[in-house]
């Protein structure tokens, strides 16, 4: 592999063309191939740190780009003197499993702290310890050793803390140290692996938190609806999902969501474009929808945009509330019970009073007098602190009880 094989993959560099000729009328195809080596290395650190199960590839490409023998992503925590591998090229799998195990702690590359402190840094094994003082280490005799691996050479790809991750490149002893030209191609390509590195982890960082938001969406006693500039659906929570599959009042068609008000035809679109126009964007829009024999469904119509800033289908533009009081709070009993030290009687109790029961419904749905009921009541204010019906209801259905887990 040629000295410039690993160019930097600063997005602002000039790509090699593919029409490109070094001698007239003839391709150096193998420029051209090799030249695309380091963008395939950054693009594969990327794609490893979003899915685990991909780091052997990305490994392996890059211990063959630096001539090394194998090649571990660690993770070192300098507080507690540990580490881990996560995952690895060209180390056999007792190996990898024996260094978090045990021998993590004695890596004498480790006890350094001070030179793994900034991300993209390039640092020769034998610029943190003499080759002397390594083969005299019990790291050296039993995990070096078995692990067929001397000369090593590291790249900090992210700290955090006292977390430091690393790419560690190792050759067999007898290999002698990595060449000159190996440590400036990684040099290199330093900052890009740990940009690549560092986008890879924030896509996954936010990627979790979406699955979460979703996940929290669904336990609200209400609907909500996260719409698009145009009055599309970017995401609905399970409330509203139910509402939407009835088809009405609040249906879906090519333009976006829309609804229908005492026989009147409304697109969230144009209902968002006349509160826009209105600029009055931060006052929440309130209206509500009749519908035959049942009571209204009331909504909230909040724009979440920035007057001027650009519309884009996948960024939410507003968010739509929506209540339905023919839904009932469903309220899990036996939760109720462990927030509130109830008894598995007086939980029951209370969570048929927090889904809108009276006392004499309650009473009939348990099978049991209503003077019980009535008994099981008072002791449920004693232990919530509570000292009316209407107050207790309010604390299970705005607190955790309340929430459809």
């Amino acid at each position: 592999m040629g000295d410039n094989a690993l160019l930097s993959c600063d997005p602002h560099h000039s790509a090699p063309s593919t029409n490109r000729v070094d001698l007239p009328g003839i391709y150096n195809e193998k420029r051209i191939i090799m030249d695309a080596t380091p963008l395939q290395i950054v693009a594969s650190f990327y794609e490893a740190s979003l899915d685990e199960t991909v780091w052997p590839e990305a490994l392996a490409k890059l211990r063959e780009a630096v001539d090394a023998d194998a090649a571990a992503l660690v993770v070192h925590d300098f507080e507690a003197g540990l580490g881990r591998i996560v995952a690895a090229s060209g180390l056999k799998a007792d190996v990898i499993s024996s260094y978090g195990r045990r021998y993590s702690r004695f890596n004498v590359w480790m006890q350094r702290e001070a030179l793994f402190s900034t991300p993209a840094t390039v640092i020769e094994g034998h610029a943190i310890v003499s080759l002397a003082a390594v083969r005299d280490s019990l790291f050296y005799r039993e995990w070096l050793q078995p692990a067929e691996v001397f000369e090593h050479a590291f790249l900090l790809l992210c700290r955090s803390g006292q977390l430091a991750t690393v790419i560690s490149l190792s050759r067999r002893e007898g290999r002698g140290p990595f060449p000159r030209t190996a440590i400036e191609r990684l040099q290199e390509v330093a900052p890009d692996l740990a940009r690549g590195f560092a986008a890879g982890r924030q896509a996954r960082r936010l990627d979790g938190f979406r699955r979460a938001a979703t996940e929290v969406l669904d336990t609200l006693p209400f609907g909500l609806i996260l719409l698009n500039g145009n009055g599309a659906v970017i995401s609905a929570n399970r409330i509203s999902r139910r509402l939407l599959d009835l088809g009405h009042p609040l249906f879906l068609e090519s333009s976006g969501l829309a609804v229908e008000i005492n026989g009147r035809h409304l697109r969230l679109r144009d209902l968002l474009s006349q509160i826009t126009a209105d600029g009055n964007t931060s006052e929440p829009y309130a209206f509500s929808i009749p519908r035959q024999n049942l009571r209204p469904l009331t909504l909230l119509a909040s724009v979440c945009r920035a007057p001027g800033e650009p519309l884009d289908d996948d960024v939410p533009a507003a968010i739509l509330y929506i209540g339905d009081p023919e839904q009932a709070p469903l309220v899990d009993h036996t939760r109720v019970a462990r927030l509130y030290g109830l008894s598995r009687a007086e939980s029951r109790v209370a969570a048929l009073l927090a889904s809108g029961y009276r006392l004499d419904q309650a009473a009939e749905v348990l099978g049991v007098a209503y003077e019980t009921v009535r008994k099981h009541l008072k002791q449920i204010f004693g232990k919530t602190g509570t000292v009316r019906q209407a107050e207790l209801v309010r604390m299970l259905v705005t607190g955790p009880a309340g929430l459809s887990l």
